[in-house]
Protein backbone atom coordinates (compact mmCIF):
# COMPACT_ATOMS: atom_id res chain seq x y z
CA UNK A 1 0.00 0.00 0.00
CA UNK A 2 1.47 3.89 -0.77
CA UNK A 3 1.57 6.54 1.82
CA UNK A 4 -1.21 8.42 0.13
CA UNK A 5 -3.10 5.60 0.63
CA UNK A 6 -2.14 4.91 3.67
CA UNK A 7 -2.77 8.67 4.33
CA UNK A 8 -6.37 8.44 3.06
CA UNK A 9 -7.11 5.51 5.71
CA UNK A 10 -5.78 7.13 8.45
CA UNK A 11 -7.99 10.09 7.70
CA UNK A 12 -11.11 8.35 7.46
CA UNK A 13 -10.23 6.55 10.38
CA UNK A 14 -10.09 9.54 12.48
CA UNK A 15 -13.18 10.98 10.75
CA UNK A 16 -15.10 7.86 11.83
CA UNK A 17 -13.77 7.79 14.89
CA UNK A 18 -14.96 11.34 15.47
CA UNK A 19 -18.29 10.75 14.29
CA UNK A 20 -18.75 7.97 16.66
CA UNK A 21 -17.33 10.42 19.35
CA UNK A 22 -19.90 13.08 19.10
CA UNK A 23 -22.60 10.04 18.63
CA UNK A 24 -21.08 9.08 21.86
CA UNK A 25 -21.06 11.86 23.63
CA UNK A 26 -24.82 12.91 22.73
CA UNK A 27 -26.24 10.27 23.25
CA UNK A 28 -24.69 9.97 26.90
CA UNK A 29 -25.42 13.87 27.50
CA UNK A 30 -29.36 13.07 25.93
CA UNK A 31 -29.47 9.93 28.55
CA UNK A 32 -28.12 12.11 31.18
CA UNK A 33 -30.63 14.68 30.52
CA UNK A 34 -33.29 12.52 30.18
CA UNK A 35 -32.40 10.56 33.56
CA UNK A 36 -32.80 13.62 35.43
CA UNK A 37 -36.27 14.73 34.27
CA UNK A 38 -37.70 10.67 35.02
CA UNK A 39 -35.98 11.20 38.62
CA UNK A 40 -38.09 14.17 39.03
CA UNK A 41 -41.16 12.48 37.38
CA UNK A 42 -41.06 9.59 40.05
CA UNK A 43 -40.61 11.80 42.99
CA UNK A 44 -43.64 14.34 41.83
CA UNK A 45 -45.50 10.88 41.15
CA UNK A 46 -45.26 9.52 44.55
CA UNK A 47 -47.67 12.38 45.45
CA UNK A 48 -50.09 9.93 44.51
CA UNK A 49 -51.24 7.25 47.93
CA UNK A 50 -51.52 3.91 47.26
CA UNK A 51 -55.41 3.19 48.03
CA UNK A 52 -57.02 6.15 48.37
CA UNK A 53 -59.16 7.08 45.21
CA UNK A 54 -58.44 10.91 44.30
CA UNK A 55 -61.28 13.23 44.15
CA UNK A 56 -60.88 16.51 42.80
CA UNK A 57 -64.29 18.52 42.64
CA UNK A 58 -64.48 21.27 40.07
CA UNK A 59 -61.29 19.95 38.10
CA UNK A 60 -61.58 20.29 34.42
CA UNK A 61 -61.22 17.08 32.16
CA UNK A 62 -59.30 18.17 29.25
CA UNK A 63 -58.95 19.20 26.25
CA UNK A 64 -62.52 21.34 27.65
CA UNK A 65 -61.17 25.01 28.12
CA UNK A 66 -60.75 25.92 31.48
CA UNK A 67 -63.36 28.10 33.15
CA UNK A 68 -62.63 31.40 34.23
CA UNK A 69 -62.96 30.05 37.69
CA UNK A 70 -60.03 27.46 37.00
CA UNK A 71 -57.29 28.00 39.87
CA UNK A 72 -54.17 29.68 38.14
CA UNK A 73 -51.01 26.76 37.84
CA UNK A 74 -47.86 27.56 39.23
CA UNK A 75 -44.94 28.92 37.89
CA UNK A 76 -43.10 25.98 36.70
CA UNK A 77 -43.31 23.55 33.53
CA UNK A 78 -44.74 20.55 35.25
CA UNK A 79 -48.05 19.20 34.54
CA UNK A 80 -49.93 16.30 37.04
CA UNK A 81 -53.13 14.68 35.83
CA UNK A 82 -55.16 12.08 36.51
CA UNK A 83 -56.83 9.89 33.73
CA UNK A 84 -59.87 7.91 33.71
CA UNK A 85 -60.11 4.59 32.95
CA UNK A 86 -62.46 5.36 30.26
CA UNK A 87 -59.74 7.48 28.36
CA UNK A 88 -60.86 10.74 29.93
CA UNK A 89 -57.80 13.31 31.38
CA UNK A 90 -58.41 15.58 34.10
CA UNK A 91 -55.63 18.57 34.62
CA UNK A 92 -54.82 18.70 38.54
CA UNK A 93 -52.16 20.99 38.30
CA UNK A 94 -50.76 22.82 34.55
CA UNK A 95 -47.73 25.02 35.21
CA UNK A 96 -47.54 28.38 33.57
CA UNK A 97 -44.76 27.74 31.81
CA UNK A 98 -46.71 25.26 29.79
CA UNK A 99 -47.92 25.65 26.64
CA UNK A 100 -49.17 22.60 25.41
CA UNK A 101 -50.41 19.21 27.76
CA UNK A 102 -49.33 15.46 26.67
CA UNK A 103 -51.20 13.56 24.16
CA UNK A 104 -51.64 10.85 26.68
CA UNK A 105 -54.24 8.26 26.06
CA UNK A 106 -55.47 4.74 28.10
CA UNK A 107 -54.45 2.35 24.87
CA UNK A 108 -50.80 4.13 25.21
CA UNK A 109 -50.87 3.38 28.88
CA UNK A 110 -51.92 0.11 28.47
CA UNK A 111 -49.32 -0.36 25.73
CA UNK A 112 -46.29 0.52 28.38
CA UNK A 113 -48.12 -1.85 30.61
CA UNK A 114 -51.01 -3.55 31.49
CA UNK A 115 -53.18 -1.09 33.52
CA UNK A 116 -55.58 -3.91 35.13
CA UNK A 117 -52.19 -6.44 36.38
CA UNK A 118 -50.39 -2.87 37.46
CA UNK A 119 -53.52 -2.07 39.18
CA UNK A 120 -53.87 -5.21 41.05
CA UNK A 121 -50.63 -5.99 41.84
CA UNK A 122 -48.47 -2.57 42.02
CA UNK A 123 -50.41 0.33 42.72
CA UNK A 124 -48.64 3.38 43.16
CA UNK A 125 -45.35 2.12 41.62
CA UNK A 126 -45.04 3.88 38.39
CA UNK A 127 -44.08 2.09 35.27
CA UNK A 128 -41.01 3.03 32.99
CA UNK A 129 -41.25 6.77 31.89
CA UNK A 130 -41.61 7.25 28.03
CA UNK A 131 -41.87 10.08 25.79
CA UNK A 132 -44.79 11.25 23.95
CA UNK A 133 -45.94 14.18 21.72
CA UNK A 134 -47.80 17.20 22.54
CA UNK A 135 -51.60 17.66 22.17
CA UNK A 136 -51.59 20.78 19.78
CA UNK A 137 -47.66 21.38 18.98
CA UNK A 138 -45.03 19.47 18.15
CA UNK A 139 -43.47 19.64 21.70
CA UNK A 140 -42.26 16.47 23.11
CA UNK A 141 -43.07 15.53 26.78
CA UNK A 142 -41.56 12.89 29.23
CA UNK A 143 -44.15 11.19 30.77
CA UNK A 144 -44.34 9.54 34.05
CA UNK A 145 -47.33 7.29 35.12
CA UNK A 146 -48.55 5.92 37.84
CA UNK A 147 -51.53 3.33 38.32
CA UNK A 148 -54.23 3.40 41.25
CA UNK A 149 -56.06 1.22 43.12
CA UNK A 150 -59.26 3.15 42.10
CA UNK A 151 -58.43 2.50 38.59
CA UNK A 152 -57.24 5.82 37.86
CA UNK A 153 -53.49 6.80 36.63
CA UNK A 154 -51.83 9.48 37.92
CA UNK A 155 -50.35 11.30 35.17
CA UNK A 156 -47.42 13.64 35.51
CA UNK A 157 -45.36 15.05 32.55
CA UNK A 158 -42.64 17.33 31.82
CA UNK A 159 -41.48 19.09 28.09
CA UNK A 160 -38.36 17.99 26.65
CA UNK A 161 -38.06 21.72 24.70
CA UNK A 162 -34.92 22.85 27.01
CA UNK A 163 -33.15 19.28 27.19
CA UNK A 164 -33.29 18.58 23.36
CA UNK A 165 -32.26 22.54 22.59
CA UNK A 166 -29.29 21.20 25.00
CA UNK A 167 -28.39 18.71 22.91
CA UNK A 168 -28.91 20.23 19.90
CA UNK A 169 -26.43 22.77 20.99
CA UNK A 170 -23.96 19.88 22.15
CA UNK A 171 -24.41 18.38 19.16
CA UNK A 172 -23.58 21.64 17.22
CA UNK A 173 -20.40 22.50 19.13
CA UNK A 174 -19.44 19.47 19.01
CA UNK A 175 -20.32 19.13 15.04
CA UNK A 176 -18.26 22.54 14.23
CA UNK A 177 -15.52 21.17 16.35
CA UNK A 178 -15.23 17.96 14.65
CA UNK A 179 -15.38 19.70 11.11
CA UNK A 180 -12.35 21.97 11.73
CA UNK A 181 -10.29 18.89 13.55
CA UNK A 182 -11.48 17.41 10.31
CA UNK A 183 -10.63 20.30 7.98
CA UNK A 184 -7.24 20.87 9.79
CA UNK A 185 -6.33 16.99 9.55
CA UNK A 186 -7.18 17.46 5.65
CA UNK A 187 -4.71 20.73 5.74
CA UNK A 188 -1.83 18.39 7.75
CA UNK A 189 -2.44 15.67 5.25
CA UNK A 190 -2.42 18.18 2.23
CA UNK A 191 0.78 19.97 3.77
CA UNK A 192 2.51 16.31 4.56
CA UNK A 193 1.85 14.94 1.00
CA UNK A 194 2.83 18.32 -0.75
CA UNK A 195 6.36 18.07 1.38
CA UNK A 196 6.73 14.65 1.55
CA UNK A 197 5.47 12.79 -0.99
CA UNK A 198 5.64 15.21 -4.19
CA UNK A 199 9.73 15.03 -3.76
CA UNK A 200 9.47 11.39 -3.51
CA UNK A 201 7.82 11.11 -6.24
CA UNK A 202 10.19 13.72 -7.99
CA UNK A 203 13.09 11.56 -6.58
CA UNK A 204 11.42 8.12 -8.18
CA UNK A 205 11.89 9.61 -11.26
CA UNK A 206 15.01 11.28 -11.10
CA UNK A 207 16.30 7.39 -9.81
CA UNK A 208 14.03 6.29 -12.68
CA UNK A 209 16.27 8.33 -15.38
CA UNK A 210 19.44 7.14 -13.81
CA UNK A 211 18.55 3.49 -14.19
CA UNK A 212 17.79 4.15 -17.37
CA UNK A 213 21.89 5.56 -17.86
CA UNK A 214 21.49 9.21 -17.58
CA UNK A 215 24.11 9.22 -14.86
CA UNK A 216 24.15 13.25 -14.91
CA UNK A 217 20.42 13.52 -13.15
CA UNK A 218 20.34 14.84 -9.61
CA UNK A 219 17.90 15.09 -7.01
CA UNK A 220 15.94 18.27 -6.58
CA UNK A 221 16.68 18.81 -3.18
CA UNK A 222 14.12 20.63 -0.86
CA UNK A 223 14.99 22.32 2.03
CA UNK A 224 17.11 21.38 4.36
CA UNK A 225 15.29 20.98 7.21
CA UNK A 226 12.31 18.38 6.59
CA UNK A 227 13.92 14.43 6.24
CA UNK A 228 13.37 14.88 2.23
CA UNK A 229 15.64 17.63 1.56
CA UNK A 230 17.98 15.15 3.85
CA UNK A 231 17.12 12.60 1.49
CA UNK A 232 17.99 14.57 -1.51
CA UNK A 233 21.21 16.03 -0.29
CA UNK A 234 22.21 12.17 1.09
CA UNK A 235 21.18 10.66 -2.46
CA UNK A 236 23.36 13.32 -4.29
CA UNK A 237 25.93 12.81 -2.02
CA UNK A 238 25.44 9.19 -3.02
CA UNK A 239 25.81 9.80 -6.67
CA UNK A 240 28.63 12.07 -6.39
CA UNK A 241 30.83 9.51 -4.24
CA UNK A 242 29.45 6.50 -6.72
CA UNK A 243 30.97 8.75 -9.44
CA UNK A 244 33.65 9.25 -8.21
CA UNK A 245 34.31 6.09 -6.98
CA UNK A 246 33.77 4.86 -10.93
CA UNK A 247 36.23 7.09 -11.78
CA UNK A 248 38.87 6.22 -9.79
CA UNK A 249 38.00 2.70 -10.65
CA UNK A 250 38.35 3.30 -14.57
CA UNK A 251 41.52 5.07 -13.92
CA UNK A 252 42.70 2.46 -11.68
CA UNK A 253 41.90 0.11 -14.48
CA UNK A 254 43.84 2.48 -17.03
CA UNK A 255 46.96 2.98 -14.90
CA UNK A 256 47.22 -1.01 -14.08
CA UNK A 257 46.73 -1.80 -18.00
CA UNK A 258 49.39 0.86 -18.87
CA UNK A 259 51.73 -0.25 -15.99
CA UNK A 260 51.46 -3.83 -17.09
CA UNK A 261 51.71 -3.34 -21.01
CA UNK A 262 54.88 -1.69 -20.76
CA UNK A 263 56.83 -5.00 -18.86
CA UNK A 264 54.24 -7.07 -21.32
CA UNK A 265 55.73 -5.11 -24.82
CA UNK A 266 59.04 -5.31 -23.63
CA UNK A 267 58.88 -9.13 -23.12
CA UNK A 268 56.76 -9.66 -26.12
CA UNK A 269 59.38 -7.37 -28.10
CA UNK A 270 62.75 -9.09 -27.13
CA UNK A 271 60.78 -12.14 -27.84
CA UNK A 272 59.78 -11.65 -31.11
CA UNK A 273 63.90 -10.01 -32.01
CA UNK A 274 64.87 -13.24 -30.40
CA UNK A 275 62.86 -16.04 -32.64
CA UNK A 276 62.89 -13.64 -35.72
CA UNK A 277 66.99 -13.32 -35.42
CA UNK A 278 66.83 -10.07 -34.91
CA UNK A 279 69.64 -10.90 -31.79
CA UNK A 280 73.41 -12.21 -32.37
CA UNK A 281 74.44 -14.92 -30.32
CA UNK A 282 76.39 -12.49 -28.10
CA UNK A 283 73.62 -10.61 -27.46
CA UNK A 284 71.48 -13.93 -26.41
CA UNK A 285 72.38 -13.26 -22.68
CA UNK A 286 71.21 -9.59 -22.58
CA UNK A 287 68.02 -10.14 -24.14
CA UNK A 288 67.04 -12.55 -21.56
CA UNK A 289 68.50 -10.81 -18.94
CA UNK A 290 66.14 -8.07 -19.97
CA UNK A 291 63.14 -10.62 -20.01
CA UNK A 292 63.82 -11.62 -16.80
CA UNK A 293 63.76 -8.20 -15.41
CA UNK A 294 60.50 -7.21 -16.77
CA UNK A 295 59.13 -10.07 -16.18
CA UNK A 296 59.56 -9.93 -12.28
CA UNK A 297 58.56 -6.07 -12.62
CA UNK A 298 55.53 -7.82 -13.67
CA UNK A 299 55.66 -10.48 -11.43
CA UNK A 300 55.77 -7.76 -8.23
CA UNK A 301 53.16 -5.63 -9.64
CA UNK A 302 50.49 -8.48 -10.09
CA UNK A 303 51.65 -9.00 -6.22
CA UNK A 304 50.76 -5.28 -5.15
CA UNK A 305 47.20 -5.83 -6.71
CA UNK A 306 46.27 -9.18 -5.29
CA UNK A 307 47.34 -7.67 -2.01
CA UNK A 308 45.30 -4.61 -2.27
CA UNK A 309 42.60 -6.64 -3.72
CA UNK A 310 42.80 -8.91 -0.40
CA UNK A 311 42.81 -5.85 1.51
CA UNK A 312 40.28 -4.40 0.06
CA UNK A 313 38.01 -7.49 0.78
CA UNK A 314 38.91 -7.35 4.62
CA UNK A 315 40.87 -10.72 4.53
CA UNK A 316 42.17 -11.00 8.31
CA UNK A 317 45.75 -10.47 8.95
CA UNK A 318 48.07 -12.47 11.42
CA UNK A 319 47.64 -11.01 15.00
CA UNK A 320 50.65 -11.70 16.86
CA UNK A 321 53.15 -9.22 18.95
CA UNK A 322 54.97 -6.77 17.33
CA UNK A 323 57.67 -4.92 18.94
CA UNK A 324 57.64 -1.99 16.83
CA UNK A 325 61.23 -0.97 18.35
CA UNK A 326 62.64 -4.14 16.52
CA UNK A 327 60.92 -3.23 13.63
CA UNK A 328 62.74 0.16 13.37
CA UNK A 329 65.73 -1.13 14.08
CA UNK A 330 65.99 -3.80 11.48
CA UNK A 331 64.19 -1.30 8.58
CA UNK A 332 67.07 1.31 9.54
CA UNK A 333 69.97 -1.65 9.52
CA UNK A 334 68.65 -2.80 6.18
CA UNK A 335 68.54 0.95 4.48
CA UNK A 336 72.36 1.29 6.34
CA UNK A 337 72.88 -2.28 4.13
CA UNK A 338 72.26 -0.31 0.66
CA UNK A 339 73.40 3.20 1.42
CA UNK A 340 76.50 2.93 4.02
CA UNK A 341 77.09 6.53 3.98
CA UNK A 342 73.25 7.80 4.04
CA UNK A 343 73.00 9.03 7.85
CA UNK A 344 70.06 6.76 9.26
CA UNK A 345 69.18 6.71 12.91
CA UNK A 346 66.36 5.23 15.51
CA UNK A 347 65.29 7.08 18.47
CA UNK A 348 63.07 5.51 20.62
CA UNK A 349 62.12 6.86 24.41
CA UNK A 350 63.37 4.82 26.46
CA UNK A 351 61.23 5.49 29.73
CA UNK A 352 58.00 4.02 27.33
CA UNK A 353 57.11 0.84 28.08
CA UNK A 354 57.14 -1.95 25.93
CA UNK A 355 56.50 -0.64 22.48
CA UNK A 356 54.47 -3.76 21.09
CA UNK A 357 51.12 -3.72 19.20
CA UNK A 358 48.89 -6.48 17.68
CA UNK A 359 49.27 -7.91 14.11
CA UNK A 360 51.22 -8.99 11.16
CA UNK A 361 54.78 -9.10 11.46
CA UNK A 362 55.70 -9.04 7.55
CA UNK A 363 53.39 -6.44 6.38
CA UNK A 364 54.01 -3.77 9.61
CA UNK A 365 57.77 -4.72 8.08
CA UNK A 366 56.91 -4.50 4.63
CA UNK A 367 55.72 -1.02 5.44
CA UNK A 368 58.11 0.34 7.43
CA UNK A 369 60.57 -0.70 4.84
CA UNK A 370 58.72 0.76 2.26
CA UNK A 371 58.33 4.28 3.89
CA UNK A 372 62.55 4.57 4.51
CA UNK A 373 62.84 2.73 0.96
CA UNK A 374 60.83 5.55 -0.02
CA UNK A 375 63.08 8.84 1.96
CA UNK A 376 66.32 6.76 -0.23
CA UNK A 377 64.40 7.28 -3.75
CA UNK A 378 63.22 10.63 -2.87
CA UNK A 379 66.29 12.49 -1.31
CA UNK A 380 69.67 13.30 -2.28
CA UNK A 381 72.04 11.10 -0.71
CA UNK A 382 73.39 13.46 2.05
CA UNK A 383 69.76 13.56 3.44
CA UNK A 384 69.42 12.50 6.90
CA UNK A 385 66.30 9.54 7.95
CA UNK A 386 64.99 9.70 11.57
CA UNK A 387 63.16 6.74 12.77
CA UNK A 388 60.81 7.80 15.47
CA UNK A 389 59.09 5.43 18.15
CA UNK A 390 56.88 6.30 20.74
CA UNK A 391 53.61 5.42 22.88
CA UNK A 392 50.58 7.80 21.32
CA UNK A 393 47.99 7.60 24.12
CA UNK A 394 46.53 3.37 23.04
CA UNK A 395 48.57 3.65 20.16
CA UNK A 396 52.13 2.87 19.21
CA UNK A 397 53.74 5.80 16.49
CA UNK A 398 56.23 5.22 14.21
CA UNK A 399 57.36 8.15 12.32
CA UNK A 400 60.03 8.29 9.60
CA UNK A 401 60.71 11.92 8.90
CA UNK A 402 63.69 12.83 6.29
CA UNK A 403 65.25 16.73 5.66
CA UNK A 404 64.17 16.28 1.85
CA UNK A 405 62.81 18.54 -0.89
CA UNK A 406 59.70 18.10 0.53
CA UNK A 407 56.30 17.76 -1.69
CA UNK A 408 53.79 20.21 -3.11
CA UNK A 409 50.49 20.69 -1.51
CA UNK A 410 48.64 19.36 -4.57
CA UNK A 411 51.02 16.11 -4.81
CA UNK A 412 50.81 15.68 -1.47
CA UNK A 413 47.28 15.39 -1.16
CA UNK A 414 47.22 12.49 -3.71
CA UNK A 415 50.56 10.40 -2.45
CA UNK A 416 48.47 7.82 -1.22
CA UNK A 417 46.57 7.17 -4.35
CA UNK A 418 47.13 4.20 -5.91
CA UNK A 419 49.08 4.98 -9.15
CA UNK A 420 50.55 7.69 -7.75
CA UNK A 421 53.85 8.63 -8.16
CA UNK A 422 54.04 12.07 -6.08
CA UNK A 423 55.85 15.00 -7.09
CA UNK A 424 57.03 15.07 -11.19
CA UNK A 425 60.09 16.85 -10.07
CA UNK A 426 61.32 14.26 -7.85
CA UNK A 427 63.64 11.20 -8.64
CA UNK A 428 62.13 8.23 -8.96
CA UNK A 429 65.29 5.95 -9.00
CA UNK A 430 63.32 3.08 -7.78
CA UNK A 431 60.98 2.60 -10.80
CA UNK A 432 58.28 1.96 -9.12
CA UNK A 433 53.91 1.82 -10.18
CA UNK A 434 52.98 3.94 -7.22
CA UNK A 435 51.35 1.25 -5.30
CA UNK A 436 53.66 1.49 -2.52
CA UNK A 437 52.12 4.03 -0.38
CA UNK A 438 48.54 2.68 -0.93
CA UNK A 439 49.41 -0.64 -0.30
CA UNK A 440 51.09 0.71 3.43
CA UNK A 441 48.34 2.80 4.07
CA UNK A 442 45.80 -0.32 3.54
CA UNK A 443 47.83 -2.51 5.67
CA UNK A 444 47.89 -0.31 8.42
CA UNK A 445 44.03 0.12 8.39
CA UNK A 446 43.78 -3.48 8.02
CA UNK A 447 45.38 -3.05 11.41
CA UNK A 448 42.71 -0.67 13.24
CA UNK A 449 45.69 2.49 12.53
CA UNK A 450 46.14 5.28 10.01
CA UNK A 451 49.10 6.91 7.83
CA UNK A 452 49.42 9.97 7.39
CA UNK A 453 51.67 12.80 5.59
CA UNK A 454 53.09 15.92 7.50
CA UNK A 455 55.44 18.10 4.80
CA UNK A 456 56.28 21.22 3.38
CA UNK A 457 58.13 22.02 0.58
CA UNK A 458 61.83 22.08 1.55
CA UNK A 459 61.56 21.05 4.87
CA UNK A 460 60.90 17.47 4.23
CA UNK A 461 58.83 14.77 4.61
CA UNK A 462 57.22 12.62 7.51
CA UNK A 463 55.12 9.83 7.43
CA UNK A 464 53.28 9.39 10.72
CA UNK A 465 52.01 4.99 11.05
CA UNK A 466 49.97 5.03 14.41
CA UNK A 467 48.79 1.36 15.49
CA UNK A 468 46.43 0.15 18.13
CA UNK A 469 48.15 -1.18 21.00
CA UNK A 470 45.30 -4.04 20.98
CA UNK A 471 42.95 -4.22 18.44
Amino acid sequence: MSLRARLVVVFVIVVAALVTSVALVVGNQRDFLIDQIDTELRSAGRLARVGDPIVVPEVRPFPEPPTDSAEVGPISDLFVGIMRPDGVLFVLSQGQLLSDVPAVDIEQLAAEGDASELAATRPGVPIEPFTTGALETDERFRVSATPMSDGNWAIVAQPLGETDAAVNRLLLTLAIGSLLVVLALALAMWWVVRLGLRPIAAMTRTVTAIAAGDRSQRVETAAATTETGRLGTAFNDMLDQRDAAEDRLRQFVADASHELRTPLTSIRGYLDLSLDGGFGEHQRDDVMRRIRSESRRMHDLVEDLLLLASLDQGRPLRSDPVDMRVVADDAASDAKAVQPTRRIEVEVDESSPPLVVQGDDMRLRQVVAGLVQNAIDHTPADSHIVLTVRHDGDAVELAVADDGPGMEPEAASRVFDRFSRGDPSRSRQGGGAGLGLAIATSIVQAHGGTLTLHTEVGNGCTFRMRVPTAR
